[in-house]
């Protein structure tokens, strides 16, 4: 069965200190130029940014369960210096090959997904296909030099 191949969006969502999310980060980049050399744009996006341009809704806002989580499974605790950013990466592939490398992306924040307790740095994961042509339009207007 032949797939399209498409712009598409990968989004992970994670709660952790700098440090850990930077790192992320780098092995987000490291991994996506492993697997999709020069075929991807990523932006780290931090709690204040808005979730989609001109949205009243912010990334913190739209990742609001993820200190939640936190909070009741280190009740008490200080949270101290962590904060909410999203990993937002285009790619050019395929719907599967989109699954595949968000699940790779996810691994990196939880490198056992099926670990008991509560994860180290909480996260969430989305994938935005190209399901109509005003979201097709959207996802090339916004990575362009991937369309």
């Amino acid at each position: 069965m032949f797939e399209s191949v498409d712009v598409r969006e990968l989004r992970l969502g994670v709660y952790g200190v700098h440090g850990a999310t930077s790192e992320l980060a780098r092995e987000a980049r490291d991994l996506l130029s492993r697997r999709l050399p020069g075929g991807w744009l990523l932006e780290e996006r931090t709690a204040e940014t808005p979730s989609e341009p001109g949205d009243a809704l912010s990334i913190g806002e739209l990742y609001a369960e993820l200190p939640e989580q936190w909070r009741i499974e280190h009740p008490g605790a200080d949270p101290g210096e962590r904060r909410v950013v999203e990993l937002r990466v285009g790619v050019r592939t395929s719907a599967s090959e989109a699954r595949e490398l968000s699940e790779a992306l996810c691994r990196l924040a939880c490198p056992d997904l099926a670990h008991e307790g509560p994860c180290a740095l909480p996260w969430s994961s989305s994938v935005l296909d190209p399901v109509d042509e005003e979201t097709r339009d959207e996802l090339r207007e916004r990575y362009g030099p991937l369309a």
